[in-house]
């Protein structure tokens, strides 16, 4: 049942934008343990009555106490309930979630979160709830029925700005070998995005590959991250980019974020064998200024094929 229900959970969080490694959200090792948690809560349970306790453990919980398997034996000073902190770190930030491995040594499997993120996890934790609640019984067998919790999340329609990073390489492997080097470190760029004022950040969970008409014989991918400021901070696109316009309107300056990541992602460590042959644009969009191949997902369905046979057939209730 854990398997089963891992599966469902984890193809919940892929749809819904939460489950990846650039969005400082949930990833495996979180995944895993927060149904291990409503396992141990219900251990005699159905996957789909555990599905349902999911959600309503999760609408309910506090993120900000740390969710455990069991209790911690750590040695004195190595490990602090609040995440990744340590007691010569004094200075470290409280983590916006906590999920802590169970083997020492323990730790935050969430550490990275932001506050924007876990905002979007409590609203995506809701409508799942919801979700799992409208399917009545139906003949006498109740069934639960994943395609409405399913169903793709609005990233491309969600956010006003888009930051646009393409990655381009000679070919597909050096492409790939620079995109996995600068990939990971846009959780720091999200992190500082989201560090200003009445600034809402989310990265995709996924790349899209397209042909770059000035270098139609290179591998290019692009990655986007939405951006939204609240009406203190109001920006349009030429604002962001830092463009001049015929008005003078208040303007959120992103160029120091920006150049931080395009400094780090430039320290790949294979750069040197491949000068000229790589590169990285990044450039500010608005919702509709983009292009149109982003609009369309890179795999119909990233479930296996047994999810998607749940998924037709719905899960029984016992």
């Amino acid at each position: 049942e854990f398997q089963l229900t891992l599966r469902v959970i984890r193809q919940w969080a892929r749809q819904r934008g939460l489950y990846t490694p650039y969005a400082a959200a949930l990833n495996g090792v979180s995944c895993a343990i927060l149904t291990a948690r409503v396992c141990q809560l219900h251990p005699n349970a159905s996957t789909a009555r555990l599905i349902n306790r999911f959600f309503c453990l999760y609408d309910q919980v506090d993120w900000s106490q740390p969710i455990l398997l069991h209790g911690v034996d750590a040695p004195e000073g190595t490990w602090e309930p609040w995440g990744n902190i340590h007691k010569d770190n004094e200075n470290a930030a409280q983590p916006m979630c906590v999920v802590v491995t169970p083997a020492h040594p323990y730790w935050n499997a969430t550490a990275a979160m932001l506050e924007t993120t876990r905002r979007l996890l409590a609203r995506e934790m809701r409508r799942g709830l919801i979700a799992v609640a409208r399917h009545p019984a139906q003949s006498g067998n109740k069934t639960l029925a994943f395609h409405t919790l399913w169903e793709p999340c609005d990233f491309y329609r969600r956010f006003q700005h888009y930051l646009q990073l393409d990655f381009a390489g000679e070919n597909s492997t050096i492409c790939e070998g620079f995109k996995k080097w600068a990939l990971p470190r846009v959780t720091q760029l999200t992190s500082d995005l989201a560090c200003m004022a009445n600034a809402r950040v989310q990265p995709s969970s996924e790349t899209h590959p397209f042909k770059d008409l000035s270098r139609p014989s290179w591998t290019t991918e692009a990655f986007f991250v939405g951006l939204r400021f609240s009406r203190g901070n109001e920006q349009d696109a030429q604002a962001a980019q830092g463009e001049a316009s015929g008005e003078q309107k208040p303007r959120m300056d992103i160029r120091d974020a920006v150049l931080k990541y395009i400094e780090v992602s430039s320290a790949w460590p294979d750069k040197a064998h491949f000068t000229g042959r790589v590169d990285l644009r990044v450039s500010v969009l608005d919702r509709e200024s983009l292009p149109p191949w982003c609009l369309t997902p890179t795999s119909e369905h990233p479930g296996t094929a047994e999810d998607l046979v749940q998924a037709e057939q719905g899960i029984p209730f016992h």
